[in-house]
């Protein structure tokens, strides 16, 4: 069965994550094999995620957060302020033909 296209909400939430993942893992200084390991993920699933090409469940979230010394809550935190910024600057829906 062929997977449905993702809506642009999706691909913004997936983004913002990513977004605000990088900055927090460059913010700790670790390395991206470190942030995998503090964060209990493989490093090929956060490659994933910091590519916007997979979605993080509630507890990847809450365990990378605390793997980079951080309150989950902190992590989504950013994660809203960078959906904010992405939604803000996506054009305006086309209005659908007369």
């Amino acid at each position: 069965m062929a997977r449905s296209a993702e809506s642009p909400f999706v691909r913004a939430v997936k983004r913002a994550f990513a977004d605000a993942l990088v900055a927090e893992i460059h913010r700790s200084r670790v390395g991206r094999k470190e942030a995998a390991k503090s964060g209990h993920l493989s490093r090929s699933y956060l490659q994933l995620l910091l590519a916007a090409e997979r979605h993080a469940t509630i507890g990847t979230l809450i365990s990378l957060a605390e793997g980079l010394g951080m309150r989950p809550e902190q992590l989504l935190g950013k994660t809203m302020e960078n959906l904010r910024r992405i939604r803000a600057s996506a054009p305006p829906p086309l209005d659908p033909p007369p």
